[in-house]
Formats: structure tokens, C-alpha cells, sequence
């Protein structure tokens, strides 16, 4: 009989109770360069000071889609502003539940949920906001939303920052050999209309195909020269634009060129290289992550990537 294979079974450590290592969560943290369309002397400071004013009461409220959300705290700094806004969860609401395997609700009042936060920081000489990262909590889009419409006083764009190289190269591209495109328009197709450069009949297609993605590639093959670099980037912005208040309708946007023909081409990937540092943020004694620790995990980020931020905008 041959030698037998020796078959090693490795099994997870477990145990019935709960371990007493402090916990904590890992959040993403973004930057964008914050304007106001419909005034250029105003800065989104001027929006969240005017909020801000209001009694820190029902009077800050916004219903967004039948859930409320609101500016719950907000701080000057000698640089910026920091804040927290809430969105408040006031149906289908989770259970209570033990590690014995009791399951019981939350004793809430009428008028309160469960509140999902979102901290940021805004520093108003460089226009830039850096936003806690939350998918349950104020998304970058609801917070532009919301100081908009409780203002009135402008419509406010955030534009996501990207990595210091990947701005640079986009910005100077010239030439460009291929664009590559992935969006997941079977939920709401009809965000893709106006896109131009003919991607917009993409949705006839995704209605009468019923796809759940559609994946483009358009290239000059081996063709020498360049497709139309101004159309690529204004699509490219359109989807940018699309993915920051949907993110989950595009999958996809990469551009291949270079600034010259010289040059050899580069690979860019507009979704994956925006500025992003990530943060370990530690629970309090109530196993929540406090506005504290939130707001000094944003100027944490602030600080690493201050310097850098200070050069790609100088003004």
C-alpha cells in the first residue's frame, strides 16, 4: 500500500463566552473640494452656520424619502467646521437581542429611532470636506441635500479628491487609447440619460435585455491616434458624478492614455483611486463609536494628508 496522505485539520478557536478585548471598527474616511453652484462667494461654512442658528430641536429636521435627517452637533474650529449629522431609522427597526437567545424591541417612544452618524470636518480655506464614511448613516449626497434645500441660500457640489498622481495624470491626458465603462443600471437605468457620447442608448438596452450590468469597452485597438479625450472626460465626470450619489450604479470607470504620444500609457481607475485613509475608532463603555472618537478620527485624516491637500490646492 502506498504512503498515505496526512490530512492536518486546523479548527477556529471558539467558546460560548464573549471575549474582553476592547472592540472597535475600522471606517473609511474621504475627501471632497466643496463648492456652492448658484454663488461663488458663498462657502459651505456660510450653509451650516445658518443651520446651525436653528434650536437644536425638530426644527433641524429634514424628511429625505420619509426618513429624517438632521444637524445634530456642530463645532468651530480656528480653520473649519466639524460636525455630526444623524439620520434617524424610524421603521423596520432591529430587535434587542442576548446572548442567551432572548429577542425582545427597543423600548422607544413614538418620536425616536435608531440614529446612524456621520461626522466631517470642513476646512474652509482649501473648500474641503472630509467625511466619515457611514452606508447606514448621512451619505455625502443627503448632506449636500440637506444643507441645500434647509438653506435655500445655493445648490452645493461635493467633488471627491483623487490621489495625487491620479489627478495629475487625468488632468494632463491628451491621448486616450481606451475607456472602460461598468454600470448596474437594471435598478434605475434612467440616471444614465444625458450621458452623451452615445452611451445614454445604453438604456434601451439595459430595459429590453433586462441586464443587471453592462460592461463597455471603447478603444482605438491598433489604430494609432486618440478617441475624443473631451468627450471621454466629460463622461467620465457625468459617472463620477453618478457613482457619488449612487455608488452602487457604477462599477466601472477606467481610462487608459497618456499627455503626449511620446508618453507611455497609464491605467487610470477613477473609482478606486480617490483619497481614502482608513481609521481603527474604539468603541465607548455604551459599545458605540462616540462623536468623539468619530470627529478625531476625521482630523486624524485631516492631518495626514494636510500637507498634501495644501499643494493640489493651493488656493
Amino acid at each position: 500500500m502506498g504512503q498515505s496522505a496526512r490530512i492536518v485539520l486546523a479548527t477556529l478557536s471558539h467558546t460560548n463566552q464573549p471575549s474582553n478585548r476592547k472592540m472597535g471598527k475600522i471606517i473609511n474616511i474621504d475627501f471632497y473640494r466643496v463648492s456652492v453652484l448658484d454663488d461663488q462667494a458663498l462657502r459651505f461654512n456660510d450653509l451650516i452656520e445658518n443651520v446651525s442658528a436653528l434650536p437644536n430641536n425638530d426644527q433641524r429636521n429634514l424628511f429625505i424619502k420619509d426618513i429624517p435627517v438632521r444637524l445634530q452637533i456642530c463645532d468651530q474650529r480656528p480653520a473649519g467646521i466639524t460636525a455630526d449629522m444623524v439620520r434617524i431609522r424610524m421603521n423596520a427597526l432591529p430587535a434587542k437581542a442576548s446572548l442567551g437567545g432572548v429577542i425582545a424591541p427597543f423600548d422607544l417612544d413614538d418620536d425616536e429611532g435608531i440614529g446612524e452618524e456621520t461626522a466631517f470636518y470642513y476646512n474652509i480655506p482649501k473648500r474641503i470636506a472630509v467625511v466619515q464614511r457611514n452606508k447606514f448613516g448621512v451619505s455625502v449626497p443627503l448632506i449636500a441635500h440637506y444643507f441645500t434645500v434647509k438653506t435655500g441660500m445655493g445648490t452645493l457640489v461635493f467633488d471627491p479628491i483623487f490621489e495625487t498622481e491620479t489627478m495629475v495624470k487625468y488632468a494632463s491626458m491628451q491621448n486616450v487609447r481606451k475607456f472602460e465603462v461598468a454600470i448596474a443600471g437594471k435598478q434605475n437605468p434612467q440616471i444614465f440619460n444625458g450621458l452623451g457620447a452615445g452611451l445614454s442608448s445604453t438604456v434601451d438596452m439595459i430595459q429590453a435585455l433586462q441586464a443587471p450590468c453592462v460592461d463597455i469597452t471603447i478603444s482605438m485597438g491598433y489604430e494609432r491616434g486618440s478617441l475624443v479625450t473631451q468627450s471621454v472626460k466629460a463622461v467620465a465626470d457625468a459617472l463620477l458624478a453618478i457613482a457619488n450619489n449612487s455608488p452602487d450604479q457604477v462599477k466601472k470607470i477606467k481610462i487608459t492614455g497618456s499627455s503626449n504620444d511620446e508618453e507611455q500609457a497609464a491605467l487610470l481607475n477613477l473609482l478606486e483611486d480617490r483619497m481614502v485613509e482608513t481609521i481603527d475608532v474604539p468603541e465607548d463603555a455604551n459599545r458605540r463609536l462616540s462623536y468623539q472618537s468619530r470627529i478625531s478620527a476625521v482630523m486624524q485624516a485631516w492631518q495626514r494628508r494636510s500637507a498634501e491637500l495644501s499643494n493640489m490646492f493651493p488656493n
